[in-house]
Formats: C-alpha cells, sequence, structure tokens
C-alpha cells in the first residue's frame, strides 16, 4: 500500500511536473507568439514609414519639377517680353529718326526753296535792269549782246516744259555767289 501510495505521489508529481512543463511551454509559446507580433507590427511601422518617406520624396520631385517648369516659363515669358520691348523700342527709335529726316529734308527743301526765290527774284531784277538799260546799250552799239539775250530768252520759251527748272549759265553763278548747289535749285 505504501508503495502504491508512492506510485500515486510519483504520478501525482510527474502531472504536475507534466503540467507545470506544459504551463511553461504555453507560456514559452505565447511569448514567441507576442514577439512575432510585436516584429510584425514593427515590419508594418517600417513599410509604412517607407511608403509615407517614398510619398513625401515623390512630392517633393513633383514639386520640383513643376517648379523648375514653372522657372522655365516665367524666363521663357521674360525674354519674349524683353524681345518685344527691343523692337518696340527699336520701332519707335526708328520712327523718330525717320521724322528727324523728314524735318530735316522738309528743312531743306524750305532752304532750298527760299534760295531759288531769292536767286529768282534777283534775276528778275537783273532783267528789269538789263531791259531799262537796252536803250543806253542800242546807243553803245551793244546790239550784238541785246541779241543773245533775247536768244536766250526765246529759247527758253521754246524749250519744253519739263518738272525741273533750266538753269542758266547767270543763275549758276549766282547760285555760286550765294553758296547754293547747283542740285538744289
Amino acid at each position: 500500500m505504501v508503495e502504491a501510495r508512492e506510485r500515486e505521489i510519483l504520478l501525482e508529481r510527474q502531472r504536475i511536473e507534466e503540467s507545470a512543463r506544459l504551463a511553461e511551454l504555453e507560456r514559452q509559446r505565447i511569448e514567441e507568439s507576442t514577439r512575432l507580433a510585436e516584429l510584425e507590427r514593427e515590419k508594418e511601422e517600417e513599410r509604412a514609414q517607407r511608403y509615407a518617406e517614398m510619398q513625401r520624396i515623390e512630392s517633393e520631385r513633383i514639386k520640383a519639377e513643376e517648379s523648375r517648369i514653372f522657372q522655365e516659363n516665367a524666363e521663357k515669358e521674360r525674354v519674349r517680353l524683353e524681345k518685344e520691348e527691343a523692337m518696340i523700342k527699336l520701332k519707335q527709335e526708328q520712327e523718330r529718326k525717320a521724322l528727324q529726316l523728314q524735318a530735316v529734308e522738309q528743312q531743306k527743301k524750305e532752304a532750298a526753296m527760299e534760295k531759288i526765290r531769292l536767286a529768282e527774284e534777283e534775276s528778275r531784277m537783273i532783267r528789269e535792269q538789263i531791259e531799262k538799260s537796252k536803250p543806253l546799250r542800242q546807243k553803245v552799239d551793244l546790239t550784238g549782246v541785246a541779241n543773245k539775250v533775247e536768244k536766250k530768252e526765246e529759247e527758253k520759251k521754246e524749250e519744253p516744259k519739263t518738272n525741273r527748272k533750266v538753269i542758266t549759265e547767270e543763275e549758276k553763278m549766282k547760285a555760286k555767289k550765294f553758296g547754293i548747289r547747283i542740285d538744289d535749285l
């Protein structure tokens, strides 16, 4: 009986030890499971952080690209506006020079017309003096000179009328005297 009781105690002890061993194994399994769950959670967090970092990098890249494109477009627009402004200034300068040239040409034309008017006035006065002095010339027997003058006047009347005025030698001499170019007459 003692043996049976010892066996029972021994079996009970083995059963308790087995339970303790099973409890320890269960505790280890739970710890391992907890550790694996923690590792999985850390991996998920790491993946989420990597994804967030990739999203941030992609967002920054897109912003940088948009900024670069915007700057390029702004630079192109600035260059276009500068060219346009330069063309406007050039056109204004050309117009200003054309107006100046036109004014100078008008002044030259007016000066030439005034010189022509003065030369014609002087020529008319000389002709009047010649007309007044004709009787004197005839007395002095300068009929040849008077005939030449009359012949020239007749030639002037007979010459075909053109836009250009026929300039006599006398007018050329007067033009030289007053410093007028013959082309301006």
